[in-house]
């Protein structure tokens, strides 16, 4: 308890001692002087006031009846401290609406981006199923491109082209199959047809007579000329009658090893073949054109027995 409230408490037990001396000394007296009743219960009103006016009640009972103590005292510092209380929720209730304000943006912006990340993977696997789409595509496109080249090439007399054709027939799982295996038909069709494919000319330059040039001569030209030239240098050794047949032969094998030229293949296994005289052979060579295993295998077999 603080030093001014226990004076205070002391001050209105006083008043109230002092009056009720002077009611016992007013009962003992003649009881004439009225006037003083009245002020004492002044007196007594005005000590009972001072002794309540903190709230803290004391009333001392005849012993063995104990003390009773109102809490007057802890109901005003309890309200003082629910006041405070109030005071600070109510200045922290705006950033408590701030806060739940942030809250629900937030929610709000959570759930926008939810919804944008959506959308943004249904755009990214579209764009991923167009990527492949397009790729595929491409790829087609490469292929397609890739095969018109070959089949170019290989309607202009290129060896390679013609034999990558004869793979892709070969390929049941080629995409391109069947028209892989309509060029190989048709250039086929072309060298084997009775009348024969034509070929370049060479210009063997001046003074130059290829009836009086060794086999040697002739090999090496082959060898330093494009294969555009080799179907006439195929003829022009073979029609050598003065170079023994086994050389000659032996010259055609080196065309049909070496040579990239579809036409020049064409006239060295024909040639071939009726050096041979092998009829077996020849109806092989019918049969399927240009494949020119069996007629390597012939040489291979019969090659020490040629003249």
């Amino acid at each position: 308890m603080q030093t001014a409230d226990l004076l205070m408490q002391i001050v209105g037990l006083l008043i109230i001692v002092i009056a009720i001396l002077i009611i016992i000394w007013w009962a003992r007296s003649d009881r004439r002087r009225k006037r003083w009743v009245v002020a004492v219960s002044f007196m007594l009103f005005a000590g009972v006031v001072i002794m309540l006016q903190d709230r803290i009640v004391e009333i001392s009972l005849p012993k063995g009846f104990g003390t009773i103590k109102a809490a007057a005292r802890q109901a005003t510092a309890d309200a003082e401290a629910i006041a405070n209380l109030k005071k600070r929720v109510e200045d922290q209730s705006a950033t408590v609406d701030s806060v739940a304000n942030s809250a629900r943006e937030a929610r709000k912006l959570g759930d926008e981006l939810s919804e944008r990340i959506k959308t943004t993977d249904t755009k990214l696997t579209q764009v991923d199923q167009a990527t492949r789409n397009a790729q595929a595509a491409l790829e087609k496109m490469e292929q397609i491109s890739a095969f018109a080249t070959v089949l170019l090439a290989a309607q202009n007399d290129d060896w390679q082209a013609f034999n990558q054709l004869l793979n892709w027939v070969d390929d049941q799982n080629f995409p391109l199959h069947e028209v892989a295996a309509s060029g190989y038909v048709a250039i086929s069709s072309s060298h084997t047809s009775w009348l024969e494919p034509g070929y370049l000319k060479m210009q063997w330059g001046p003074g130059v007579d290829p009836s009086h040039l060794s086999l040697s001569e002739l090999g090496k030209i082959y060898s330093s000329h494009r294969p555009v030239y080799h179907a006439d240098i195929v003829l022009t050794v073979w029609n050598r009658s003065d170079i023994p047949k086994k050389e000659r032969m032996e010259f055609l094998v080196q065309v049909l090893k070496t040579s990239n030229s579809v036409t020049a293949k064409y006239f060295a296994a024909k040639l071939f073949v009726e050096a041979t005289d092998d009829k077996d052979l020849e109806l092989k060579l019918h049969k399927v054109p240009f494949r020119l295993e069996p007629l390597l295998e012939w040489w291979e077999s019969h090659k020490n027995s040629i003249k």
